[in-house]
């Protein structure tokens, strides 16, 4: 080339550097084709053609130029990097990845791997946004953000021990940061270290303080850290230490644990092992009450904190005849306390809060008037005062208000609503609340959505935290579990988006409206008819709308809860509160490998409502894969997804690499081998048959957020 020639190309190349950087395309294309006509070899010439291509959308022009840039110099890791992205954008994706991964090898760069990393995270590819994160990760560990979504990268592959020590990491440097809580609190559900760790007690400490955190999940590590942490060990022996032996002073001192009294107030402990402790503490305070003017302030603190977690599980404790006779005696000294005193003392707090462990404040002090206390006492136990004498008084202010589309007259409907009405739950507190990202007001924009058996609420408000821009109309037959939900959705900012209505699933068709998306869970098995139910419900749906069904597992229930079953029907239990109570009581007795106590797997039996709708209920059907498949097939539908945790689903794809998790046989195949995967419910997603029209929600359904 003469240098006439070289100095024509390096001006044009210039030139449409500049026509680039203004934003002009088609100056700069026509500039760099220039620029190549007069040198076919120039590298960075073909490189930025291949730039305007891919901002004009010509993406296999643009590849065919990065090609090109990268046969000319194979060592250029910005081109490398150009060529793998555009093979991806037109799905060669195992191409791609080659030359993403040289480019990386090439470049010292954490910002390259990082941005590689941002393109799989985007397309929910997390096995390779774990991948270049981690490369990212091992040149930079201090970048929060790469942090976050490496964590997150690695959960989605089943990889949760290592996504919680980076989101618990960056929890501990930043505690005041509301993502990382919520994040944190996500991760943890359903995981606990068997060992001792300060910094996870530390981390749940700083979620417990918070409000607006899904404290459910963290039931499982709490109890972890509570069964091992070496300063509750004088509680963990107190149900076998004699009363003549009981270190009083370190004890007390063991009840006045802010993680303990946080713990105690913010989620159900779900655990054989505590639910033991507990009941034997309360029971030694039930047997001393008449020395309560002895007991140190600290007390007031810890029984009021316990008497909120009897409350959030329904009083299950069981209780001796003693228990009963020393209730019945304080509740006695309560009535000539309260009714002889305006004010109440701060002694007579500490014995007010023990007996609301044993049953619920609005019961013990039913005058309309709240209760007075000293200004401190009230703080203290606000929690308490909130949970069983606020709350339920406001509840039932609202049932009036609620709104009926039907009335409920079916036989069986009538003994299922009694007994929600009855025992309304869970008694949840709390969902996760984060900054609402443009992404997802825009996916929820005029997006319609059905809960077809809302119950207590926590489903609207899941969807509602979710999806900022959704409308919601959340069903139900019981009464008193909708006016729970609409004063938690109140309290928590979502009830101008929530319309909670009282009525018949099976008449939901005279609400005359059509949804994109419907949600029925653990509802359509405990209906007589629950193909009548799936039709009526299947009505609403619009044209090329999702619907989720949750329905109970007979493979997992059969092998979980028919030994337990069994017995109560050879003992004559009922579903009394004594006789739950008593049941439980048998169960802990029995041995760890009697199968009777597999039933303590389920997290429901740990609260008495719950344990009652697992174990007592009116009406249940049991599902199998087979099952559902044959019940879409009646109705016209199709399994869009299968709702796995992110180990279950790597274990699935391990067991079948081509499966798909709409494919019901594959499903009843792991489950076969596997068959405690769904002790809880199936959750699938369906479509009507024939449908391909892509949803709003189905990134969301992908990841498991809805």
């Amino acid at each position: 080339m003469s240098q006439a020639t070289d100095q024509n190309a390096r001006n044009l190349y210039n030139s449409a550097m500049k026509s680039l950087q203004q934003n002009n395309l088609i100056a700069a294309e026509s500039g760099f084709a220039s620029c190549i006509s007069l040198d076919e070899k120039n590298t960075n010439a073909w490189a930025q053609l291949g730039l305007v291509w891919d901002r004009m959308g010509r993406n296999e022009e643009a590849c065919d130029a990065f090609r090109m840039a990268v046969s000319l110099d194979d060592k250029n890791a910005d081109s490398l990097y150009n060529l793998g992205l555009s093979l991806v954008k037109l799905g060669s994706e195992d191409e791609g990845l080659q030359y993403l991964s040289k480019a990386c090898e090439l470049s010292d760069s954490a910002d390259m791997a990082i941005s590689i990393g941002d393109v799989y995270y985007k397309a929910t590819n997390y096995k390779n946004s774990s991948y270049f994160y981690m490369k990212a990760y091992q040149k930079d560990k201090t970048n929060p953000k790469l942090i976050q979504s490496l964590s997150i990268s690695l959960f989605q592959e089943g990889d949760t021990s290592r996504a919680i020590f980076l989101v618990r990491g960056l929890l501990l440097r930043f505690p005041n940061n509301q993502t990382y809580r919520s994040i944190f609190a996500e991760l943890m559900n359903k995981w606990a270290q068997a060992e001792f760790d300060p910094d996870t007690k530390t981390a749940i400490d700083i979620c417990l303080a918070q409000d607006f955190i899904r404290h459910r999940n963290l039931a499982p590590s709490w109890c972890g850290v509570f069964l091992s942490d070496p300063a509750y060990q004088i509680l963990r022996d107190f149900p076998t230490t004699k009363p003549e032996d009981i270190d009083t002073k370190k004890f007390f001192h063991a009840l006045k644990s802010s993680f303990l009294c946080l713990g105690l107030r913010r989620i159900i402990t779900a655990n054989a092992p505590i639910e033991h402790i507990l009941m034997h503490i309360r029971r030694y305070f039930i047997s001393n009450w008449e020395n309560y003017k002895s007991w140190p302030r600290g007390v007031l603190e810890f029984l009021s904190c316990l008497a909120v977690q009897c409350w959030y599980n329904d009083f299950i404790y069981f209780e001796t005849p003693e228990d009963k006779e020393n209730l019945s005696k304080l509740l006695a000294h309560l009535e000539t306390e309260m009714s002889s005193s305006k004010k109440l003392s701060d002694d007579t707090a500490k014995i007010l809060s023990l007996a609301c462990c044993f049953k619920p404040l609005y019961e013990i002090y039913t005058q309309s008037t709240d209760i007075e206390f000293s200004s401190s006492c009230k703080k203290i136990m606000e929690p308490l005062l909130k949970a069983q004498f606020k709350n339920p008084k406001y509840e039932t202010s609202l049932i009036p208000k609620i709104k009926s589309f039907t009335e409920i007259e079916d036989v069986t409907s009538k003994a299922v609503q009694e007994m929600y009405e009855n025992r309304p739950y869970p008694r949840w507190t709390s969902v996760n609340s984060t900054k609402t990202s443009e992404a997802l007001r825009n996916i929820s924009s005029n997006i319609e959505i059905l809960v077809a058996g809302c119950g207590t609420g926590q489903e609207p408000a899941l969807y509602a935290s979710v999806l900022p821009e959704a409308k919601i109309t959340a069903i139900d037959l019981s009464r008193s579990s909708i006016a729970y939900g609409m004063r938690m959705a109140e309290e928590l900012g979502y009830l101008p988006r929530i319309t909670f209505l009282h009525g018949d699933l099976m008449k939901v068709g005279e609400l005359n409206k059509k949804f994109d998306y419907v949600v029925s869970s653990g509802v359509l098995h405990h209906l007589k008819d629950p193909d009548k139910g799936l039709s009526a419900i299947l009505d609403t749906l619009k044209p090329g709308g999702k619907m989720s069904l949750s329905l109970y597992s007979k493979i997992a229930r059969d092998m979980i809860l028919n030994p337990a079953s069994d017995y109560i029907k050879e003992k004559g239990y009922t579903s009394s509160l004594d006789d739950i109570r008593q049941f439980r009581q048998d169960i802990f007795k029995c041995s760890p490998d009697d199968p009777k106590s597999l039933c303590t797997r389920a997290g429901d039996f740990f609260n008495l409502s719950e344990c009652n709708d697992l174990l007592f209920h009116v009406q249940e059907h049991r599902y199998t894969f087979p099952l559902i498949q044959e019940m879409a097939d009646r109705h016209g539908l199709s399994p869009y997804s299968v709702s796995l945790s992110p180990q279950r689903k790597r274990d699935f794809f391990e067991m079948f690499p081509d499966g798909h998790l709409s494919d019901l046989a594959l499903m009843d195949k792991y489950e076969q081998a596997n068959p405690d995967s769904f002790g809880e419910m199936y959750k699938i997603y369906f479509v009507r048959k024939g449908s391909n029209v892509p949803h709003p929600l189905d990134i969301l359904i992908k990841i498991g957020a809805i």
